[in-house]
């Protein structure tokens, strides 16, 4: 945990040291490119302008040339030259000034201070045919020369040529027609370049960069010259049609603005190992203690053991909080002890019941289960709280297993209310079928739920033995009444059958003895007789059914 928090704050600090390090690394970068810039652009006017004077002065010295007989005559024939732009080196070797037109194709070279032509139609040129000799198939011009002017001799040539190559030696350039690059002497910080806007820069020995220098000389541009990297600023020479550059060498530049990222990264480190170390030193006072209450906090929620806490620090926030923990911890654990007697007391009582008691959630899972599983399920106590309720259900008789699955199911999703239910089950050690009335009830919480499972095998068998003995005095109660209905009708058939017969004997011989004398009463007689014999059948049939409640 210490090593944790250390770790995390050194990389706070970190991060916060490197962002203002860079922060301050970049504004005084810009600061110094600004002011860099600025001067280049200032070099570069005073350069451009020093460039135009001396152009000027030279092309007065070309207009002398101009002025000669041979170019005269050249005119004089219909063929005059319209006098183009020139080229100026200014390098220690080769100091030429050189005057060309605006027409035609060749290629020059230097060659011990001497311009080489080599192109079929510069031989055809009068001009040039009047003043050159061929050596070797190469075309050698020893044209005009001016005076000279405080220096070796300033040649100018008249000539067909708009279009540089090389320069052996020098720093050239391979434009477009009718524009040219003029390198410049310069210094080991700055170097100047006169060319057209946007050109291809070549090197001696093969070295080539391109340069593409665009703006109008204020934005700041980067080129790389000769493996160095040069911020650019520009002059436009308007009376050209060129633009000058001034290249400042950016390693030179922004070599004040290195030593000032080395001091400020080396100053950064040592603020971030002396707060590091305060950080550290702090952590150990801070850290410790919580360090140690977090240790004893995962070690009661993974294995439930209440640590005493030692003496730690009474001061200061950490101090409070450390006291707090460690009276929470005291009473804690005094009701870890007090819930442990109050469980003990419990599983006591629970094993003396004579009936299966068990606890479980609502995942299915049993808590505790007393030892009466084994004798009313026929289960072992430790295969059941494997097994969970499915192991209940498994006992439960196939047809009574749906209602017991959605009592459970009601049971678990209300959480709150208790329920009976009465089931059969068949033990697993293949011992007799069972009657059971299952009762749960739910926590307080409703996270878990006790079961009671109370054997009602005696109960139902008792209750089907007073049934049977109840249908039996109805039975008997039902004979009796019967019986006593069989000699009230024997009685009353008696008793009626004796006058009958009388009547029945006294209206047959009536009937005989008037029979002849007097049909009218005769028929009443007849009337009379065949009543009682009706009479009769109904006594028979009275005497039938007592006879028969007698046999049953």
């Amino acid at each position: 945990m210490k090593f944790k928090v250390v770790l995390a704050g050194f990389v706070f600090l970190f991060l916060a040291v490197v962002f203002l390090a860079a922060v301050g690394y970049h504004m005084v970068r810009r600061e110094v490119l600004k002011s860099a810039h600025d001067t280049l652009h200032q070099l570069a006017t005073i350069k451009g302008q020093h460039l135009l004077h001396i152009l000027n002065v030279r092309s007065r010295e070309l207009a002398q040339v101009g002025n000669s007989p041979e170019l005269m005559n050249y005119h004089e024939r219909g063929n005059p030259y319209a006098l183009g732009r020139y080229m100026v080196t200014l390098s220690p070797r080769y100091p030429y000034l050189v005057y060309i037109s605006r027409s035609g194709y060749a290629e020059i070279e230097v060659i011990r201070g001497e311009v080489s032509f080599v192109k079929r139609d510069c031989r055809d040129d009068p001009l040039v045919k009047k003043s050159m000799k061929v050596v070797n198939r190469t075309v050698v011009s020893k044209v005009f020369y001016s005076k000279e002017l405080g220096g070796p001799a300033i040649k100018a040539c008249f000539t067909r040529i708009n279009y540089f190559d090389d320069f052996v030696g020098t720093i050239c350039v391979q434009i477009p027609a009718s524009v040219f690059f003029f390198p410049l002497q310069g210094s080991d910080r700055y170097l100047f370049v006169v060319t057209m806007e946007k050109g291809q820069v070549l090197y001696p020995r093969g070295r080539r960069v391109s340069m593409w220098l665009l703006g109008n000389g204020r934005s700041i541009n980067k080129v790389n010259v000769d493996g160095r990297c040069y911020m650019v600023a520009s002059y436009p020479l308007k009376a050209l049609g060129l633009n000058l550059y001034a290249l400042g060498d950016l390693r030179q530049i922004m070599a004040p603005v290195y030593h000032f990222g080395a001091s400020n990264f080396l100053i950064s480190v040592l603020v971030l190992l002396l707060a590091t170390a305060g950080l550290y030193l702090g952590s150990r006072k801070v850290i410790q203690p919580l360090e140690e209450l977090t240790v004893v906090a995962k070690k009661v929620a993974t294995t439930g053991e209440l640590v005493e806490l030692g003496e730690g620090p009474k001061e200061g926030e950490v101090g409070h909080l450390y006291m707090a923990f460690k009276s929470m911890m005291d009473k804690l654990r005094e009701s870890h002890l007090r819930l442990k007697e109050s469980e003990s007391h419990s599983r006591l009582l629970a094993e003396g019941i004579p009936e299966m008691v068990f606890s479980f959630d609502k995942g299915g899972r049993i808590g505790y289960v007393n030892a009466r599983v084994e004798e009313l399920l026929g289960v072992p106590k430790d295969e059941f709280l494997q097994g969970g309720l499915d192991k209940l259900l498994e006992c439960v008789y196939p047809q009574d297993r749906p209602k017991a699955e959605a009592f459970f199911s009601r049971i678990v999703e209300e959480g709150s209310k208790e329920g009976v239910e009465e089931l059969r089950i068949l033990p697993e050690n293949g011992g007799k079928p069972r009657y059971v009335m299952l009762v749960v009830k739910p926590s307080p919480g409703g996270d878990a739920f006790t079961g009671l499972v109370v054997d009602l095998t005696v109960t139902k068998r008792l209750e089907q033995v007073v049934q049977e003995l109840d249908e039996a005095h109805m039975e008997l109660v039902r004979v009796q009444k019967m019986a006593a209905i069989g000699r009230l009708a024997s009685g009353v058939a008696h008793e009626i059958n004796n006058p009958l017969m009388a009547i029945v004997g006294y209206a047959e011989k009536w009937i005989e003895e008037v029979e002849k004398c007097n049909p009218a009463l005769a028929n009443d007689l007849h009337r009379i007789y065949d009543a009682s014999m009706r009479a009769a059948e109904i006594v028979r049939a009275l005497q039938l059914f007592s006879s028969t409640l007698r046999e049953t």
